[in-house]
């Protein structure tokens, strides 16, 4: 990566500091565990750092500004660009909990941005993601369950946040590439929407039981779906399709002149019926096994009783 002819890249240096201060962040985590506040401070660190030498930031509502409100002053932009950043960098973590899950939501979205780079000639950017693409390919197959190897924070922070920063850096671009993408807020979040909605879900659902949003628990949609009985490729594989055919669902509907609310307003139907047939089957998952669970404490009552009578 560090090889690799980034002239068009602004402050791509700056880039690198970045991710080697994740890196040591992640890797001092996996070893000794530390503060949760510290390991947000560090990665505020690295985002302000990116955002500010790289001039890595949201400028405008983009596809979504049908009201001409123009490019963001400073002081909006950089707050929530940085908010933006470490927010989807901690959901990219979150879903690391299973063989496979967070390197193919990667990987998804190196393959579709890195294509995407290169048709429009940006090819700075088109190499980083397609080195990143060869590195998440090489971890896959020693991730792939059962896994010999596993990301830890180390990966899952450096992976996150240059996805993350991609996904920015794909946004500002798409403005002026000859190869435009229709929506392209709708269809950056679909490249993300698994650590999206699923961060976004479990924190719901913590709310709604009283319990602190960063509380961890196995509400995880990948744990649930553990739970069910699948295995760990049958959960991953699952995932991975199911993003896949959201985005071929986004570039087909996005062929219409259909109105992005609306592009999103389906999207989001879509998960939310997801999400209530998963649950639908968690709490019938949890009925048989209570039943289960009561035949078992009968029989073995029974039996207690025969040995009494027995004695």
């Amino acid at each position: 990566m560090f090889c690799v002819d980034t002239t068009e890249i602004e402050g791509v240096n700056y880039f690198y500091v970045s991710l080697t201060l994740l890196f040591f962040t992640g890797l001092r985590d996996d070893l000794l565990p530390i503060d949760s506040l510290k390991k947000l401070l560090l990665q505020i660190v690295a985002v302000v750092f990116v955002v500010v030498m790289c001039d890595v930031k949201l400028e405008s509502m983009y596809s979504l500004d049908y009201f001409n409100l123009g490019q963001f002053p400073v002081w909006i932009s950089y707050p929530l660009t940085i908010f933006t950043i470490v927010i989807l960098v901690n959901a990219f973590n979150l879903i690391d909990g299973i063989d496979g899950l967070a390197a193919s939501v990667a990987t998804l979205l190196c393959v579709i941005l890195g294509f995407w780079f290169a048709i429009n000639g940006f090819w700075g950017f088109a190499s980083l993601c397609f080195i990143m693409l060869g590195a998440l390919l090489g971890f896959l197959y020693y991730n792939w369950s059962p896994a010999k190897i596993f990301m830890g924070d180390t990966g899952s922070l450096i992976i996150g946040f240059f996805c993350t920063v991609i996904l920015i850096t794909f946004l500002e671009l798409n403005t002026q590439a000859a190869f435009k993408i229709k929506n392209s807020i709708s269809f950056t979040a679909l490249l993300f929407i698994y650590p999206i909605f699923d961060t976004i879900r479990v924190i719901i659902l913590r709310v709604r039981r009283k319990k602190s949003p960063f509380a961890p628990d196995k509400r995880h949609i990948h744990l649930s779906l553990r739970r069910l009985g699948l295995s760990h490729r049958q959960v991953t594989s699952t995932i991975f399709l199911t993003s896949l055919l959201l985005i071929v669902f986004h570039y087909l509907i996005s062929l219409t002149n259909l109105n992005e609310f609306i592009v999103i307003a389906l999207i989001l139907i879509i998960c939310l019926s997801l999400h209530y047939i998963l649950m639908q089957r968690i709490m019938k998952f949890k009925k048989d096994k209570k039943r289960i669970d009561l035949k078992k404490l009968s029989i073995s009552n029974v039996q207690v009783i025969l040995k009494n009578r027995e004695n």
